[in-house]
């Protein structure tokens, strides 16, 4: 089974060896929000577009594909059944 994206952010941090302060301290991202992420347990972050920018901001200072790591985030909301945190518009019709 593939590794979720919490799981790989963790080992390309450690990897890397690269502590969570130093995340934080660069992100400006909790602690506590980086440890949710690395665990997958997005419903302690603060939700909607910070939780995608989070996962963000978190593989670009690894170094890890940004664009790899957001798409996996919202496809573990979407199996999760949470939804994503996208915002859904209709075209106007005149």
């Amino acid at each position: 089974m593939a590794a979720t994206i919490g799981e790989q952010l963790r080992l390309a941090r450690e990897e890397r060896g690269i502590p969570l302060r130093e995340i934080s301290d660069e992100t400006r991202i909790s602690i506590r929000y980086l440890e949710a992420i690395e665990s997958d347990d997005f419903k302690r972050l603060p939700g909607g577009i910070f939780n995608r920018s989070f996962v963000r901001a978190y593989a670009r200072c690894i170094g890890y594909d940004e664009k790899k790591a957001v798409e996996a985030y919202s496809r573990s909301m979407q199996d999760s059944g949470e939804g994503t945190d996208e915002v859904v518009t209709t075209p106007y019709q005149s």
